[in-house]
């Protein structure tokens, strides 16, 4: 149903020609929660735009899962700013793309000996990948260590789903291949060895909102451990664990209560030997 009322969205969109801001965030819907994303999204889109003489339309997602805005009404342009710099948004185009763009993707795969590709959204004239080299990886996250990508995405917990933010490295896009190169910006270099210092464990929760995670910890009666919950996105929630508590233990006394989701543990401190565990 959800998919049916999207592609209306987007038809009517196309049909009226309408010259209204037209947005695609920073966030992605997919999985067997898909409504749900979408209610979700909408509740934290409201939020944020409170207040304004606005009119906020939901118009679907794109081939590759970004939600797409339409904002009309007085306050419009104002909305469109609030909406880029708190949500983000991504490009759909290879036109948009320029040297030293910064913008969110999600880790779509890992490959050996390579690196890590991200979907960032761009679907025109095909789809195109971002693409965290190792040797990039390794400048910024290696310290001088020789790591294989399994060995940095243990370590930082650089898996499938997992937000990361990006810096575009070169205009230079490979056509053949259908990727352009990025690095990992400031903001998120800073965030992943916070993650990594700390010495509190982390369970990381993809493919369910807020909401259902806070149900599955109330169903686990594992309350008491969790310190708070992280939304790194509308489907991307981090659990930040008391200290003294393993997120292993976290993770199995949950993951029945959220079977749709996949789970990934960081464990926190200096300790190279903890690695981030996946079910």
């Amino acid at each position: 149903m959800f998919s049916f009322a999207a592609s209306i969205g987007l038809w009517a969109y196309r049909l009226k020609g309408s010259p209204m801001p037209v947005l695609t965030l920073a966030e992605r819907l997919y999985g067997a929660h898909l409504e749900e994303g979408r209610q979700a999204l909408l509740s934290i889109l409201r939020d944020i735009l409170r207040g304004l003489d606005i009119h906020l339309r939901f118009l679907g997602i794109t081939k590759t899962g970004w939600a797409m805005v339409e904002i009309e009404g007085p306050d419009s342009e104002v909305a469109e700013v609030l909406l880029r710099r708190i949500v983000g948004t991504v490009p759909r185009r290879v036109s948009e793309l320029k040297e030293g763009m910064e913008f969110r993707g999600r880790i779509a795969k890992l490959r050996e000996g390579y690196g890590i590709f991200l979907n960032v959204g761009i679907e025109e004239p095909e789809i195109f990948q971002a693409f965290l080299s190792l040797q990039s990886l390794l400048r910024q996250l290696g310290d001088g260590r020789r790591l294989g990508i399994r060995e940095l995405a243990n370590l930082f917990c650089l898996h499938e789903g997992i937000p990361l933010e990006v810096r575009i490295l070169s205009s230079k896009i490979g056509t053949s291949a259908r990727i352009f190169e990025v690095e990992l910006t400031d903001r998120q270099l800073k965030s992943l060895y916070a993650w990594k210092s700390l010495s509190l464990d982390r369970v990381f929760v993809i493919g369910a909102t807020t909401r259902r995670v806070r149900r599955a910890i109330k169903a686990s009666r594992c309350e008491r451990y969790i310190l708070r919950v992280e939304r790194l996105g509308v489907l991307e929630n981090v659990l930040v664990c008391k200290i003294g508590t393993e997120a292993p233990g976290i993770l199995h006394t949950i993951s029945t209560a959220i079977p749709d989701a996949r789970l990934y543990v960081l464990q926190g401190g200096s300790n190279q030997k903890r690695y981030c565990i996946i079910t």
